[in-house]
């Protein structure tokens, strides 16, 4: 497809039984390709956002969320509203990179609606998060690649989604983490799963353990990111990047689909060793990755020695603090989903965290865990 001499975008505007089309063309002839037109709403039909790029962008989808109102977060609207992009997606041959991102300033995604979980029977609750568990799943299982772009708060389901993207791009001011324990409940979307896989157990049982929020800079230090970027006027930085990253795979027809048997093929040389020379400026790209090589932690903290003789003893108990305030039951079925789940495949793992997960359902903590939020005020959990 030609690109005109400005650059314009087909932009789907998702609602719950149709798709609409919305042909949106840009008025300045000096404003940026990778630009979107922002259309900050709440209309019903405008929580989701699929646009296709044109001219040297071509070939790459972006799914914008866009419910300011309650921060991304996912209803079970919404999740109908993703499945529904998901489907396009898998179905579209002309994308060969999917982008998803945030329209809202600020916010990738909250994680599920608690004011929408709060109305939910105990019976409801389990549904919902099957549903939400299997819409993380396609995407990770679309048939392209996926980047994540964090330029604000992603947590609980929102970085569960962000965790089975392929590649995850974020600002140095995003903020992420799992902090489902603070609910008394654990990660229900796989994260329990894919966050150990991306960055060790030991590592992923303290981000779990204490609810923990991370900025960019530290989640690319552990591997949870591909790159951290300086976040911009645009407060889209991590956009940008994913779109050069996006254009970057562009051209690279033979690894555009994720079964691939190889990761790249190259053009044999009179050395006859092609392949082993890419294979040394991989290894030279890896190297300098100290933080990402190890990924099954020895340690999770070095800590410099002090007078005492105790400095260790002294995080730990830093450590100990920052998990005493979440929901034990949550924490312990947040231990055992890992330990299980990392002796087996993903497909394995995920079914270990469902049945984890029910056991937090019924407790009077995830009660309780709703109420406080709801009365913005620290909950008070009692293992019961």
């Amino acid at each position: 497809m030609a690109a005109p001499m400005q650059a314009s975008l087909k932009s789907h505007r998702l609602c719950t039984a149709t798709v609409g089309i919305l042909r949106a063309q840009f008025l300045s002839a000096g404003y940026c390709r990778w630009q979107h037109k922002k259309q900050y709403s709440s209309g019903k039909d405008d929580e989701l956002r699929l646009s296709y790029l044109d001219g040297e962008h071509s070939g790459i989808a972006v799914c914008a969320f866009n419910r300011p109102e309650a921060r991304n977060s996912f209803s079970r609207k919404m999740i109908s509203m993703i499945e529904e992009v998901i489907q396009t997606i898998r179905f579209d041959t002309n994308v060969r990179t999917l982008i998803i991102k945030s329209d809202v300033p600020g916010i990738f995604c909250a994680g599920a609606d608690l004011k929408e979980r709060a109305t939910m029977s105990p019976k409801e609750v389990g549904p919902f998060v099957s549903k939400l568990r299997q819409m993380v799943g396609d995407i990770c299982n679309l048939p392209v690649p996926v980047i994540a772009a964090l330029d604000g708060v992603a947590v609980g389901g929102g970085m569960e989604l962000a965790l089975a993207c392929d590649m995850r791009i974020a600002s140095t001011s995003a903020k992420m983490g799992l902090v489902e324990t603070k609910l008394a409940i654990i990660p229900g979307g796989g994260g329990t799963q894919r966050l150990v896989r991306a960055a060790g157990p030991a590592i992923a049982k303290e981000l779990m353990f204490t609810g923990r929020v991370l900025d960019g800079k530290q989640a690319a230090m552990l591997g949870i990111v591909n790159h951290a970027v300086e976040q911009d006027e645009s407060g889209e930085a991590a956009y940008k990047r994913a779109l050069e990253l996006g254009k970057e795979i562009l051209p690279q027809v033979s690894i555009l689909w994720s079964q691939s048997i190889v990761n790249h093929a190259v053009e044999q040389d009179e050395s006859g060793e092609a392949a082993y020379k890419r294979a040394l400026e991989l290894g030279k790209e890896i190297l300098p990755q100290v933080s990402i090589l190890w990924s099954q932690s020895i340690v999770n903290h070095a800590v410099e020695q002090d007078e005492s003789g105790e400095a260790a003893y002294k995080r730990a108990l830093e450590l100990g603090k920052e998990i005493l305030p979440q929901g034990p039951i949550a924490v312990r079925m947040a231990k055992l989903a890992i330990n299980k789940g990392a002796e087996v495949d993903l497909a394995s793992g995920l079914a270990f965290e469902e049945a984890y997960y029910a056991q937090t359902i019924p407790t009077k903590d995830r009660l309780e865990g709703l109420k406080a939020f709801k009365e913005k005020r620290p909950p008070v959990y009692k293992g019961e």
